[in-house]
């Protein structure tokens, strides 16, 4: 019959003091299923206590991984929101000059300042580019690969 060693008082949530059956033949405590102090799980094997070199090489290669696929992807992808940006702008800016031109008589205002958009930038942090084709100086007006004018009006366009 196992007599157990009472606690001693004030040490609340302490573990229980061994008991006579834990003493070894040299009075000192047995250590138990698991070794020199290592807790001992349900099977009775050691408990691992951290991880192993293999299990945070493997870490180290699963995180490589998704840095290698992802920072590209990302790129990409802050690219394709630049573009989005930028061609919602020129949408705006085209709109903003055709009402210009409605108002005005058909004509087109000079520069982008006549709008109050003369500082706006594109996603890049320049300036928007825009023209009048017909008071446009020869030679200055974008053109197809077939040096065929790109628009009849006005040419507004990001670099």
């Amino acid at each position: 019959m196992r007599r157990a060693i009472p606690r001693k008082p004030g040490r609340r949530g302490a573990a229980p003091a061994a008991t006579r059956g834990d003493l070894d033949r040299s009075g000192g405590t047995r250590m138990g299923p698991a070794g020199r102090g290592g807790r001992a799980n349900a099977s009775g094997s050691r408990a691992s206590l951290g991880f192993t070199l293999i299990e945070l090489l493997l870490l180290v290669a699963v995180l490589g991984l998704l840095v290698t696929f992802g920072i590209p992807e990302f790129a990409r992808y802050q690219d394709r929101a630049r573009n989005t940006r930028a061609a919602a702008d020129i949408t705006m800016l085209q709109f903003d000059i055709r009402a210009y031109a409605s108002a005005n008589n058909g004509q087109f205002p000079p520069t982008l300042d006549t709008l109050g958009r003369g500082a706006m930038r594109d996603p890049w942090g320049n300036t928007y580019r825009y023209l009048v084709i017909a008071t446009a100086i020869p030679g200055h007006v974008r053109k197809d690969r077939f040096l065929v004018p790109l628009n009849s009006d006005y040419d507004l366009y990001s670099m």
